[in-house]
């Protein structure tokens, strides 16, 4: 029996994620034992998702559909996952159970919906999207049972992404492309009203995420602290204090505060030496670290998992 190109490639691909993820787990003893979901490949053309125990068994695609399937999120009961889909030509968001079944079209429009997130309560996923055809995203949230859509912000010359529920459910974080092409964090409440923006005089920030307490704000600086690097931290609700809680340019993008709220989870590179050019070589790696920034840990892992969702 021969196989195609096709299929020998798929079968290499799930080798090599399961040898990654049983690598993964080394290392990671101060992390509580569960269960990820992530998406593998490029996301504009053949990402899949999988899930896998944080023991590295049990590796197990749950898409494989045309087209790309990534951004895993999963429900507060841990019984479904949200993902964006392209396998209908743009990308929308799609809900399955979290064996991969019952996959179906959520949103089900042309808009281009991205990042879906759930409420605490699991009655609503948010999103980002062009619902109504103009040139800049808004944010929207959805009635999981019954389908109400409701609009959150309307700002033709502004580009709304990346929201973040806080730990209550009673507001929204998000990221804002101004008129001035930089990147802004803002507040809402889960209505749309009470709009503020926290970021102040630091600019350039994306991906905000609440820290589990409520009280803090965690999110991506680009080039605050120094030209060309990126890096995590903290904003103090109350107080207003900014606490930088990762240093030298770690984080590659997005990150993933742990269920218990403990630990932060991010992707970096490390330096593996020079060719005979004198170019820096550089791997993928992936950092754990305690909530507060200390602790740093390197993982003994060479992984091409992004969008890591912790399982509740």
């Amino acid at each position: 029996m021969s196989v195609g190109n096709d299929e020998v490639i798929k079968m290499v691909r799930q080798i090599y994620l399961l040898i990654l993820v049983s690598l993964m787990m080394i290392g990671c003893s101060r992390i509580e034992e569960q269960q990820i979901a992530f998406h593998t490949g490029t996301v504009m053309i053949d990402a899949q998702i999988y899930v896998v125990d944080l023991n590295g068994q049990n590796l197990t695609q749950l898409t494989d559909s045309r087209g790309s399937n990534s951004a895993p999120t999963w429900s507060p009961d841990g019984s479904q996952i949200a993902f964006v889909s392209t396998r209908d030509t743009n990308f929308e968001i799609y809900i399955m159970n979290a064996d991969g079944s019952g996959q179906y079209n959520f949103t089900e429009s042309r808009a281009h919906d991205r990042n879906p997130t759930w409420s605490p309560d699991g009655k609503w996923i948010l999103f980002e999207s062009r619902v109504n055809d103009t040139e800049y995203r808004d944010l929207y949230r959805k009635n999981v049972e019954t389908g109400e859509l409701v609009q959150l912000t309307d700002t033709p010359e502004l580009a709304e992404f990346h929201p973040a529920w806080s730990t209550d459910g009673s507001q929204i974080a998000f990221s804002v492309l101004n008129k001035d092409a930089a990147l802004d964090i803002y507040i809402m409440d889960k209505d749309g009203g009470n709009v503020e923006r926290i970021t102040g005089e630091i600019r350039n920030v994306d991906y905000p995420i609440w820290g589990r307490s409520g009280d803090k704000i965690y999110f991506v600086t680009f080039g605050w602290f120094e030209v060309g690097k990126r890096e995590i931290v903290a904003y103090d609700l109350e107080t207003g204090e900014l606490s930088q809680i990762s240093f030298d340019g770690q984080p590659k993008g997005e990150f993933v505060i742990t269920p218990d709220g403990s630990n932060i989870l991010f992707e970096s590179s490390v330096e593996i030496g020079q060719n005979e050019d004198g170019i820096r070589l550089t791997r993928g790696a992936i950092f754990v670290m305690n909530i507060d920034g200390t602790g740093l840990e390197l993982l003994p892992i060479y992984i091409s998992a992004s969008g890591v969702a912790w399982r509740p």
